[in-house]
């Protein structure tokens, strides 16, 4: 039975067919797009029986005459509902272009919410894109900041919604009482606040891009409306509140996290930092590198496709078209994750991309990073230690070499030291450091843990010590996580000369023979 409150604000799509109407698919009903065109929904309105009658009309969005229309920013999971009931996920019909067709139910549930809400013509991509093929896709979403930046509103949709959340946007239009609410009473208007702050739409790689192009952006949460900015405004001032009270607050997490951030441990990050929007960095695009914004974004990690992590970003970096030169969803994400990686190399005459791998399912080199995992970087924030690699007697500029199936990695480096500890010494240095409070227990595999034999590296082009195990006449790199580079920084590796050079303000390397690594 459907929840009375969907049934009373028009929540719920559920048509009622007649016969009569031709019936297609579809992908039937699209008609190809010229170039610069993207596709728009009218809602045109209900036929009898409740039936959401629309139609397709193609615009080009760099024209004098810029088309109006509201975009829709949401995630395809049907699990996160956007009614306050159950409901039924099947594909429901809409009448579009004179056809009867089928689209995903919840793309159709928002069309009628926009409809409610008076908006007459949307772009969601659900629909206005051509799913099944990919070289349309492969366009479109080069367009995608194209998209969002010229559309007239950016409509987020959340859920599922309740009466907690409504009572929290409700109370977001007089936000000082909501404020005394959260010193007085707070239980309700938190749970509401937690629900939307907690929503996994917040974690969707496309939204970091939706909203901070968006030129005006609404959140939709069942029968409740606010603007982006009134919300996140209030999150501002709470977040400012939670963290000038954490001093007074006897927790072992948050005195951790207060101490770490007193001694200015970049390694430590809470949704306080990470979450909210770095607005004043991403309308600064032109400002931003691609990994630098993959770095301080990269909780913005969820998406069907994996690829759409470096896509969902093109738009906020002055060198993502260089360094993402085409879309593409034909080859495999493996290939796509390894052409990425090589190009950031070859390009940039920089490693800084290596310090994004850690360990993948995937079939990738060990130098290429697997953008589908939301892992931090290792990269040294120690500047002198990057200072102290560059300085080193290297005989010539970098020379950065990828093999032409982007599978090997040939580099200059020099072997600093060998480990000499046991493996047992090495895993209790960490565990006594590192373990358990802020480093994610999944986030390491056995096989990365450096061990006696494996080297200590300087690479030219890195900013990094990296840790090289030999695999027959090749290397692999191991060590890829923060706590490793954490041991060498603070002179904790066990037996490590290196590691006591590191921990000095100003430490100087002793050089070793120059070689050529071949990285796999």
């Amino acid at each position: 039975m459907a929840d009375e409150r969907d049934v009373q604000h028009g929540l719920l799509y559920r048509p009622q067919l007649s016969q009569g109407t031709q019936s297609a698919y579809l992908k039937d009903v699209y008609k190809p797009l010229a170039r610069g065109n993207i596709r728009l929904i009218e809602l045109l309105g209900l036929r009898e029986g409740g039936v959401l009658q629309c139609r397709l009309v193609h615009k080009k969005l760099q024209s004098e005459n810029k088309p109006k229309y509201a975009t829709i920013s949401y995630t395809w999971n049907p699990k996160n509902r956007i009614t306050y009931g159950k409901y039924d996920v099947a594909s429901k019909h809409i009448i579009l272009d004179g056809f009867r067709t089928r689209v995903p139910d919840k793309a159709a549930t928002i069309l009628r919410l926009m409809f409610a809400h008076h908006r007459r013509r949307v772009w969601i991509d659900a629909i206005c894109i051509n799913q099944s093929d990919a070289a349309e896709k492969a366009d479109q979403v080069q367009l995608m900041g194209d998209i969002y930046c010229c559309a007239n509103e950016v409509a987020i949709i959340l859920g599922p919604p309740s009466d907690l959340t409504d009572h929290f946007i409700d109370s977001l239009y007089d936000q000082a009482s909501a404020l005394e609410e959260c010193e007085r009473s707070p239980y309700k208007l938190n749970a509401g606040y937690d629900a939307m702050r907690e929503n996994i739409y917040w974690t969707r790689a496309w939204t970091l891009q939706e909203i901070s192009l968006a030129a005006s952006a609404n959140i939709f949460c069942g029968s409740r409306v606010v603007d982006f900015q009134t919300y996140y405004h209030f999150r501002e001032r709470v977040e400012m509140d939670v963290r000038s009270k954490a001093f007074a607050v006897a927790d072992k997490t948050a005195v951790r996290f207060l101490a770490d951030l007193v001694k200015g441990d970049w390694r430590f990050t809470t949704d306080i930092a990470e979450e909210r929007y770095q607005t004043g960095l991403i309308m600064k695009g032109s400002e931003v590198g691609f990994l630098e914004l993959m770095r301080r974004t990269r909780l913005w990690h969820n998406c069907l496709v994996p690829r759409d992590k470096l896509y969902s970003r093109l738009a906020l970096a002055y060198d993502a078209r260089t360094l993402v030169p085409s879309v593409d969803y034909k080859s495999s994400t493996e290939s796509v994750f390894k052409s990425f990686a090589a190009r950031c190399i070859l390009l940039t005459e920089s490693l800084e991309v290596i310090t994004f791998t850690n360990k993948t399912k995937m079939a990738l080199p060990t130098w290429v990073p697997d953008w589908s995992s939301p892992s931090q970087d290792w990269r040294s924030r120690k500047i002198a230690l990057g200072e102290a690699i560059r300085t080193l007697p290297w005989a010539d500029k970098p020379d950065l070499r990828v093999s032409v199936n982007d599978t090997t990695l040939a580099i200059r480096g020099m072997v600093l030291e060998t480990i000499a500890a046991s493996y047992a010494a090495i895993l209790k240095c960490y565990v006594t450091y590192f373990s358990p409070y802020h480093i994610p227990r999944d986030a390491y595999s056995w096989s990365e843990i450096p061990r006696k034999g494996d080297h200590i590296c300087a690479l030219q082009g890195c900013d990094n010590l990296v840790f090289l195990r030999k695999v027959q006449t090749h290397y692999i790199m191991v060590g890829r996580f923060i706590a490793w580079q954490e041991m060498l920084e603070r002179g904790l590796f066990p037996g490590s000369k290196v590691g006591q050079i590191c921990a000095d303000a100003s430490p100087h390397l002793n050089a070793g023979e120059e070689l050529t690594f071949e990285i796999r």
